[in-house]
């Protein structure tokens, strides 16, 4: 039963929290840099068929220009 008040409790400061925060746009959109999506990138070229460490290499090789 404790871990359902526990539980409870949890849930009510989510609430509070989510009902006070506040996102900055400009920041989130600052942050998706291509760092960001080189894993995805290398998955996939890896389902074109690339070794993974090729692919690797070549996001790599994008990324730290």
């Amino acid at each position: 039963m404790r871990g359902f008040s526990i539980t409870a409790e949890s849930i009510k400061i989510a609430i509070l929290l989510f009902q006070n925060i506040s996102v900055n746009e400009q920041k989130c959109k600052d942050a998706m840099t291509d760092e960001l999506f080189a894993t995805e990138k290398v998955y996939e070229l890896v389902k074109k068929g690339v070794p993974f460490r090729d692919a690797y290499l070549k996001i790599a090789k994008t990324i730290n220009k």
